[in-house]
């Protein structure tokens, strides 16, 4: 019987996971551009260019050639673990086209993308000693609209999240085992987070807390505790230098860098609740609205409870926060989603792009979810009918995210819910990478048969990006205008256009070709001439 079981179960973890690579495999060449997507690519070339010089063998590449040297480059302190490997595999393959470049690049993010579904699905299965609960968190993480388009094209945010929500699973390890061997597993892990997204040193004050609580607790000597962690501390120094080359003329110019980030120069503004406000001056509801109004309704009832649970317990045992290992992974997953939350707002730290800078605590956003999923199954739904009635409508809810994720394609980063009102593009960034332009502009092509037509980008968006990775053989056929009298078309993504522009064009220019996300639209293009 457990032999039947466990290959019942081997079965359809490994067909979920068939199916899910054969869907990222199909759609994603689908997703455009985004607007930090070219610049990122330069970081990994300017790295990788560095690297061969410093082998002693110069590239004669014109593509590393074109690159910057880390000397002269402004945005040499970016984290380059995933950037560099990627440029690296770009010129192994020798592509040498915009579009299959950028396409490489979605590809390679939605693999690492999926590395992230399966440490969440092995945090839940963990916690809660079943796998099937395992599966149905990672589903929550899939089935999030904005995360599954994010998933195939953003190298900042995603990569992230998914080597964080890596690395949180080997803390919870390390803490279970506090051994040489986990200790040194665990060190590698938070330096990678680290040299991808400079936030990754949370991971390394979250691991140092929780292991001195620990010893507070006496669940362990500081004996056995001493040199693992000594063991984590150096391997994590040692890796996030060895694998961040900015930092090899200076390791202390780390200090330098989260400075930076802390504090990251923006000073643009960006709409929140139909009024313009600087980055620099957001109030301290930002994320936590944005978060309310971009998250599927059915994870924010089940956090809810989910935050209540652990928050009781954490009453309950007063000090000492958790009582058993099943707790601690509870507190733990309620203080890494609320603890970067509160960070930014006492930091005033610079945000913009709604909450996206703090996407890699959104698995431990639904981890939350999961215990008030556990919760409501076990005290309210106790009785087989109820039961059953609790699962078809999480079922049905799923059914409808996944049902809105398809109908939506390629536009699921623009998903809000029901909290975020009517005529929303005037009154948030909806698609404020741009990623929507290209498919704007492809069926802009199918529509004007002319051998080349000229465009303006009224709104705050990088459109010729866009450009990059349209077909070779259409992208001839358009180009930017200098002014909206000298273009055929002008086109519209709403970021930073006011609602008395917007009227204007409306009044000036008929609409050719609008994209609606949810009967609103998110891209129109007006016709000039």
């Amino acid at each position: 019987m457990l032999k039947k079981s466990l290959s019942s179960k081997n079965i359809i973890l490994a067909l979920c996971l068939i199916v899910y690579l054969a869907l990222g495999l199909r759609l994603f060449p689908s997703y455009g551009i985004h607007w930090d997507d070219p610049v990122h690519r330069t970081i990994g070339g300017v790295t990788y260019r560095f690297l061969g010089d410093l082998a002693g063998g110069q590239s004669s590449d014109p593509q590393v050639l074109g690159m910057p040297r880390l000397s002269e480059f402004a945005a040499k302190d970016y984290g380059v673990l995933f950037e560099t490997p990627a440029f690296a595999i770009e010129r192994l393959l020798k592509l040498n086209d915009s579009r299959d470049q950028f396409l490489l690049r979605h590809l390679l993010t939605f693999f690492c993308s999926l590395l992230g579904v399966i440490a969440i699905y092995l945090l839940a299965s963990r916690r809660y000693q079943n796998w099937q609960l395992g599966l149905l968190a990672a589903i929550f993480l899939v089935i999030s609209p904005r995360f599954f388009a994010d998933s195939f094209y953003n190298t900042k945010d995603l990569v992230f999240m998914a080597i964080f929500t890596m690395s949180v699973n080997t803390m919870l390890l390390f803490s279970q085992r506090q051994n040489k061997k986990m200790a040194f597993i665990h060190g590698l892990m938070t330096a990678f987070a680290v040299d991808v997204r400079i936030l990754g040193i949370l991971i390394f004050a979250d691991t140092l807390f929780l292991l001195a609580f620990q010893m507070i607790k006496k669940e362990a000597g500081i004996r056995k505790f001493l040199l693992p962690v000594l063991i984590y501390i150096s391997t994590t120094v040692f890796f996030t230098i060895a694998c961040f080359p900015y930092l090899w003329e200076d390791p202390f110019k780390f200090f330098q860098v989260f400075g930076t980030m802390a504090r990251f120069p923006w000073n643009h503004e960006v709409l929140y609740f139909g009024e313009f406000v600087r980055a620099t001056n957001l109030p301290w509801h930002y994320i936590p609205a944005w978060i309310g109004i971009t998250t599927p309704v059915f994870y924010l009832f089940l956090f809810i409870f989910g935050a209540s649970v652990t928050l009781a317990i954490i009453f309950k045992n007063r000090f000492k926060l958790w009582s058993n290992y099943a707790e601690m992974q509870d507190v733990v997953f309620l203080a890494i989603f609320v603890l970067p939350i509160v960070i930014v707002i006492v930091l005033h730290s610079v945000l913009y792009d709604g909450w996206r800078h703090l996407y890699f605590i959104y698995p431990a956003f639904l981890l939350v979810s999961l215990r008030g999923f556990v919760f409501l199954r076990d005290h309210f739904f106790i009785k087989k009918i109820s039961r059953t009635i609790f699962y078809l409508l999480t079922f049905g809810t799923l059914s409808y995210y996944a049902y809105w994720i398809r109908t939506n394609h390629p536009y699921q980063s623009t998903f809000f819910n029901i909290f975020a009102g009517s005529e929303k593009q005037y009154r948030f960034d909806i698609d404020y990478w741009g990623v929507g332009n290209r498919r704007a502009l492809e069926k802009l092509l199918e529509m004007d048969s002319r051998p080349q037509i000229k465009i303006f980008p009224v709104s705050y968006t990088q459109l010729d990006y866009s450009f990059m990775v349209l077909s070779e053989n259409v992208r001839y056929r358009i180009a930017l205008a200098k002014s909206e009298e000298d273009a055929d078309y002008i086109l519209t993504n709403y970021r930073n256009v006011p609602y008395a522009k917007d009227q204007q064009l409306l009044a000036k220019y008929p609409i050719y070709l609008q994209i609606k996300v949810d009967s609103e639209p998110i891209i129109t293009i007006y016709k000039v001439k």
